[in-house]
């Protein structure tokens, strides 16, 4: 691309404006030449293609003639969008103490994942975690009653504070022992139980794929595959328990309330049973309300408290508050880059559209999380927003899943773009071009064990690979990538996908 001469004085500040316009309307990837060699075309790659990792997406498409559409991103059906989701409470701690108290109901002692057991959580005098002192993330440990649980560390300060409970029971500890060749593990601080069963670990020595097979007791559990080396209990001897199967904080519309009613319904399944505890957020819907309970089929919950109108198919809510390792709002996530040639016609200092010269340009996208979305119209199972603003007009992207769907029948998490206004400063019939790039981790989720923005799933075995399927949908066009991926970054590497030419659909 070559480099654009100053403009006027005069037509500088119009010029700016323009930029920010076709930033708005541009729809489609990179420019290759005059608009006779450029093809309809989309394809995707994911960085890094490794199963259990942070992985960034990106995708590129380029448009014979620049024209104005919806566009769907598709994602790789391995990948996962977690914003994770939590409740805030108002809980007293004790300087010294571990016992955290909270008023009636603040707590549920169900077994498995309607309880708080295991949970992790965050507040002002509760410590984080450390890794620099071996120091993992608090959780419960114990659940005394509905009003009084008891923490993995004690409090360091007294008073009164808004306690974040995360809907997860993934958690970390600093005292694992096991021998090679055995699949025995043991933890005196881990608090095993048997929701733990069929969740991943991950510690030095520990085969890639391992999952807990059977809970023994609470500080015993057997693996599905025998560890690699033997480790000796210490303070650094650290082991990482997943749980990839709560349900995120997200945005629901079509949902049903009666005034003076705790039930909220749903046409379709959009309820998790993990669901339980979070905070549910909503016109009609009193502060401090919560899921009481998950109906068996996922298209009710019995809430804390009662609605305060009636709605019926229409109405829109808010499943858990973001939890800690959520990015922040307003965090930059994203990166459109895009080429198009700009009729001189709309704005003085641009060439001929006869030269044919792409004009280039970048908008950065921020992230927003559920309850806090920018558009007043989301999607249903939204669980992110990302805002791409130019000095004209501001636009978003979606983050919608899991969804399963006729354009791609895997569990997958959709990018939607709404519309894309008519490119009004492109030339006639000329041709247009656009990168997308998603990033895997914000600048807030950079600490370790924060979470991510985008990752790829773990799958079982030593060496397992998935070949997988991500499409883009531009107005009746779909075009698809395939991609296969492993553990190891030589299996098939690093990269996946195809971000340059795509498969034409």
């Amino acid at each position: 691309m070559r480099v654009l001469a100053r403009p006027k004085a005069r037509a500088r500040s119009a010029r700016l404006a323009v930029v920010g316009l076709v930033a708005a309307t541009a729809c489609l990837g990179l420019v290759g030449g005059p608009a006779s060699a450029t093809v309809n075309s989309c394809g995707m790659s994911q960085f890094p293609a490794k199963v259990y990792s942070m992985s960034s997406l990106k995708v590129a498409c380029t448009a014979a003639t620049a024209s104005a559409s919806a566009i769907a991103i598709h994602d790789f059906s391995n990948a996962v969008w977690q914003t994770g989701s939590a409740r805030v409470i108002t809980a007293t701690t004790t300087n010294g103490s571990a016992v955290v108290n909270a008023p009636a109901g603040a707590f549920s002692t169900a077994a498995g994942v309607a309880g708080d057991l295991n949970r992790g959580v965050s507040g002002s005098s509760i410590p984080p975690q450390n890794d620099a002192t071996n120091s993992p993330a608090p959780f419960i440990k114990q659940v005394n009653s509905a009003t009084q649980v008891v923490l993995s560390k004690a409090a360091n300060a007294t008073g009164t504070i808004s306690l974040t409970i995360v809907n997860s029971t993934g958690r970390s500890v600093y005292d694992v022992a096991f021998t090679n060749g055995n699949t025995t593990l043991t933890s005196a601080t881990a608090n095993f139980t048997a929701a733990d069963v069929g969740e991943f670990v991950y510690a030095t020595g520990i085969r890639p794929g391992t999952k807990i097979a059977s809970r023994t007791n609470a500080t015993t559990v057997v693996l599905t595959q025998a560890p690699t080396a033997t480790v000796l209990a210490s303070a650094t001897a650290k082991l990482q328990i997943t749980d990839y199967n709560t349900a995120p904080a997200r945005f629901l519309s079509g949902v049903s309330r009666t005034n003076l009613s705790k039930t909220i319904t749903s046409a379709s399944a959009v309820f998790d049973q993990t669901d339980r505890g979070v905070e549910v957020i909503g016109n009609g819907i009193p502060l401090g309300t919560y899921v009481d309970s998950v109906a068996t089929d996922g298209k009710s919950i019995l809430m804390t408290k009662a609605a305060t109108s009636t709605l019926a198919g229409t109405a829109a809510i808010v499943v858990g508050k973001p939890s800690p390792s959520a990015p922040q709002n307003g965090e930059t996530i994203s990166l459109l880059s895009s080429e198009l040639n700009v009729n001189p016609l709309f704005v003085e200092g641009f060439d001929s559209c006869a030269e044919n010269t792409p004009e280039g340009f970048a908008i950065t996208g921020k992230w927003y999380n559920p309850g806090s979305f920018v558009s007043a119209s989301p999607p249903t199972k939204a669980v992110g927003e990302i805002v791409y603003t130019t000095g004209v007009v501001a636009f978003s992207a979606f983050i919608v899943g899991p969804l399963t769907d006729a354009a791609n029948p895997q569990s997958h998490h959709d990018i939607t773009f709404a519309s894309v206004p008519t490119s009004a400063a492109s030339c006639a019939g000329a041709p247009s071009a656009t990168t997308w790039s998603f990033n895997a981790i914000a600048g807030s989720q950079s600490e370790a064990s924060r979470g991510t923005v985008r990752a790829i799933v773990d799958a079982a075995g030593v060496t397992p690979s998935l070949t997988v399927t991500g499409k883009v949908v531009a107005g009746a066009t779909t075009y698809t990538t395939t991609c296969t991926i492993g553990r190891l970054a030589g299996n098939p590497g690093f990269t996946c996908g195809n971000a340059t030419t795509g498969l034409t659909g």
